[in-house]
């Protein structure tokens, strides 16, 4: 889709002028990249995934488990995530007793802390 796509064609009040819909339908089209899906997918698994490794089950095994449903990892990375998710979660755990908040716990996708790629 080009961007030329989502112009107005020319009017009296200019030629050119994009409709903000229209931006806003295209943006919400686009896919996530494969970094942000991947942390979406290890954030919605991570309880399955601490539950295995609290159940003595071999990191390997769980890679290869994660592998066969899509969620491919080397062991690097899976340790950053699990650093980096946990991190949150107690960070987020913590906010939430200071400010007495029962808020969900929230995605947050734009992290840096860890590359996820």
């Amino acid at each position: 889709m080009k961007l030329e796509d989502h112009l107005l064609p020319q009017t009296d009040a200019g030629e050119g002028e994009i409709l903000e819909m229209d931006i806003a339908l295209m943006l919400s089209a686009l896919p996530p990249s494969e970094r942000a899906l991947k942390l979406q997918l290890f954030q919605k698994c991570f309880a399955d995934i601490e539950d295995a490794l609290k159940r003595e089950v071999p990191k390997g095994k769980i890679l290869a488990g994660l592998a066969a449903m899509g969620l491919k990892l080397s062991p690097n990375t899976f340790a950053k995530m699990l650093k980096a998710e946990r991190s949150r979660r107690t960070n987020l755990h913590q906010t939430n007793t200071t400010t007495g908040s029962n808020m969900p716990e929230a995605s947050d996708n734009n992290s840096k802390e860890a590359r996820h790629d």
